[in-house]
């Protein structure tokens, strides 16, 4: 401090008073912050949890946007488990022909097996139709119908696998549809009937001694006889007369399908037991 001169007394001038920054050791210990800690732990226990949950397996994981869907579920039943698979069979198309009078159709193909021949013929005189092989010309059977007049009706015979044509006798118009009947199962036995020629069927045949009882009210030719899948005849004809008839026979068959391959010129009954 100085003194002033002028020989009077002096105050003394006292200067400003500055606060002063406390050193660190007048501070005493820091405290420290708490956030660091808290993240730290909460990054921890979510790296524990994804370690610790199960990865979906490849292909598991659904695609963005994409919904689950339910799954169906079949019931069973204690038979679904025994039913046999069903065999497909593929049945080839039908051929329709049909002309006028006296005609050489074209040739068409057979695959082979039982071969149906349903026929029509609007006329006064002869209808006859002869399947002939289209290679060598032989006749592939006998006539498959040889009638007067008009006439409906069907018959069922064995082609083998070729190619074939029909001479075709008539003098008015007629139609022919073929068919290649491929089934896989039938009624069991029962009673039928019909009139004139009719190939019925097919039927199922469960084997052994089959009775047959048979009646027809006609004039002409009444002949039946068993036709297998195959369409051979099995077995010998049940019944060959002329006229009216009623009768009962028995047939020793296999099991499997059969038809009844009936030619007759009236109305008839035949019952299978």
């Amino acid at each position: 401090m100085g003194k002033h001169d002028n020989g009077k007394n002096y105050t003394p001038m006292t200067q400003p008073q500055h606060p002063q920054t406390p050193t660190p050791e007048q501070r005493g210990p820091r405290k420290r912050k708490k956030w660091p800690w808290i993240v730290g732990a909460l990054v921890v226990i979510l790296l524990i949890f994804a370690i610790a949950s199960p990865s979906p397996e490849d292909g598991d994981t659904p695609s963005a946007g994409a919904e689950e869907e339910p799954s169906e579920i079949t019931p069973e039943t204690e038979d679904s488990a025994a039913l046999p698979e069903l065999e497909v069979i593929f049945e080839p198309d039908p051929i329709v022909i049909s002309g006028v009078g006296q005609t050489a159709t074209d040739s068409f193909l057979i695959e082979g097996g039982a071969t149906k021949f349903t026929m029509s013929h609007d006329g006064a005189s002869n209808f006859q139709a002869i399947v002939l092989d289209f290679a060598t010309g032989d006749r592939a059977g006998s006539s498959l119908v040889n009638e007067i007049g008009t006439f409906r009706g069907s018959t069922i015979r064995h082609l083998p696998a070729g190619e074939f044509v029909i001479d075709v006798r008539a003098d008015g118009p007629w139609e022919l549809l073929i068919e290649q009947p491929r089934p896989t199962d039938g009624p069991v036995g029962g009673s039928f009937s019909g009139q004139g020629m009719e190939a019925v069927g097919p039927i199922r045949v469960s084997g052994g001694l089959t009775r047959v009882e048979l009646s027809h009210d006609g004039s002409s030719n009444f002949q039946v006889s068993f036709i297998d899948s195959q369409g051979n005849r099995a077995g010998r004809s049940l019944v060959n007369e002329i006229g009216a008839f009623s009768g009962s026979t028995t047939a020793s068959l296999g099991a499997g399908l059969y038809w009844l391959d009936v030619n007759a010129d009236g109305p008839w009954t035949i019952n299978l037991s």
